[in-house]
């Protein structure tokens, strides 16, 4: 199966999502977060998304935790 990821497209919605989660954690909590700060964070967190979409097929992973929970007990 073949799938296309538009790498802008991930970094901008992550970017828009990461931003409101921000703001409202921070308004919710009543903590001083200015909006640059909530930006950066933002953009900090949709770069990781784009570099994890980019590089996750050269990552190891390991399934031995999920072969753990279908033996029968």
């Amino acid at each position: 199966m073949h799938y296309e990821i538009f790498l802008d497209l991930l970094f901008a919605e992550n970017l828009l999502l990461n931003y409101t989660i921000l703001r409202l954690s921070s308004f919710l909590l009543k903590r001083s977060a200015t909006r640059r700060r909530s930006f950066a964070a933002a953009a900090l967190g949709a770069g990781y998304a784009v570099l994890y979409a980019v590089f996750a097929r050269y990552l190891p992973v390991s399934y031995t935790h999920l072969r753990a929970h279908e033996t029968d007990q």
